[in-house]
C-alpha cells in the first residue's frame, strides 16, 4: 500500500519494516519493494541474506518463492562484499540442508561477472567444499552463467582439478536449453521489430555459446566423465533452431537491400 501511493516517504516506511520485523518473509518482501523503488541499501541487503539463510519453514519458503529470484541478485548488487560472504558460507555448510541453489546462483548473478566466475572456479576446486555441493554449483553456474563462465569451468576440467561427476554435471548443463532459448527469443523479437543488427548479435551470441559448450562437453568426455548422448541431440536441436534464425536474418537483409535499391 505504501509503495502504491508513490509518496517519497514510502521507502522510509518500508525500510522501517525491513529493519524491525522478525519475520523473514516480511524482510524479503520489504527488500523486494525497496528494489522496485530503487532504494535497496546495504544494511537491508544483509538482513535479507540473513533471513534467507535461517531455518525457514516450508510455508515461509513457499511464500517467498515468487520473489527470491529477484531479491537475491538485487541484494548482491546492493552489498557485493556481504553477498560473497553469504555464498562462501552457504557452500561450506556441512550439517542439515546443503547449499540452496535458489539462493547461491542468483547471488552470483548479482555480482560482477568476473568476480562470480572467480568464486565458482575457486569453489569447485576447494578441498573444503562437499562434492555434492560442487556438482550443484558447477551445474547451475554452467547453465545460468555467461560464456566466460563456461570457459573457466572447462579450464577446471582440462586441468583435472574436478572429479568426473562434477565434469559430467558441467557438460550436461552447458547444453541446457534455458540460455539458448532466451537468446533465441530476443533474436526473433528483434527480427519482428526490424532490428537486424540486434538479431545478428543474438545469433552470434548463441553460436559462440554453443561452440564453447561443445568444447566443454569434449573436455569432459576426454577427462573420463560419463556424458549422456542426449547432450549431442540437444546441440543438434539448438543448431537447427539457430540456422532458422540466421536464414530469416539473411532473408530480411536481402529484402532491405532490394528496398533500398528500389528507393535509389
Amino acid at each position: 500500500a505504501a509503495e502504491a501511493t508513490g509518496d517519497p516517504g514510502a521507502a522510509e516506511l518500508i525500510h522501517d519494516v525491513a529493519n524491525s520485523t522478525e519475520s523473514p518473509v516480511e524482510v524479503v518482501f520489504s527488500a523486494h519493494l525497496l528494489d522496485r523503488l530503487d532504494s535497496l541499501d546495504a544494511p537491508t541487503a544483509q538482513r535479507t541474506f540473513e533471513a534467507l539463510s535461517g531455518n525457514l519453514s516450508a510455508e515461509e519458503k513457499k511464500a517467498m518463492a515468487a520473489v527470491v529470484g529477484k531479491v537475491v541478485p538485487a541484494a548482491a548488487k546492493a552489498d557485493p562484499a556481504y553477498a560473497e560472504h553469504f555464498i562462501v558460507t552457504q557452500l561450506r555448510i556441512t550439517e542439515g540442508p546443503r547449499a540452496d541453489p535458489r539462493l547461491v546462483v542468483p547471488a552470483l548473478t548479482g555480482l560482477p561477472k568476473a568476480r562470480a566466475r572467480s568464486i565458482v572456479f575457486d569453489s569447485v576446486m576447494a578441498p573444503d567444499v562437499a562434492e555434492r555441493t560442487k556438482r550443484m554449483l558447477a551445474s547451475r553456474a554452467a547453465q545460468h552463467g555467461d560464456t566466460g563462465m563456461l570457459t573457466d569451468l572447462r579450464a577446471a576440467i582440462e586441468s583435472n582439478s574436478v572429479s568426473p561427476k562434477v565434469s559430467a554435471a558441467i557438460a550436461r548443463s552447458a547444453m541446457s536449453g534455458s540460455p539458448y532459448g532466451q537468446m533465441e527469443k530476443k533474436a526473433w523479437k528483434a527480427l519482428r521489430s526490424g532490428d537486424l543488427q540486434q538479431a545478428t548479435q543474438m545469433a552470434r551470441s548463441i553460436e559462440t555459446r554453443l561452440n564453447e559448450a561443445r568444447l566443454t562437453v569434449n573436455a569432459a568426455r576426454t577427462s573420463g566423465a560419463q556424458v549422456p548422448a542426449e547432450v549431442n541431440k540437444r546441440e543438434s536441436i539448438y543448431r537447427e533452431r539457430l540456422m532458422r534464425v540466421k536464414n530469416r536474418i539473411h532473408a530480411e537483409a536481402v529484402k532491405l537491400r532490394k528496398k533500398q535499391q528500389a528507393g535509389n
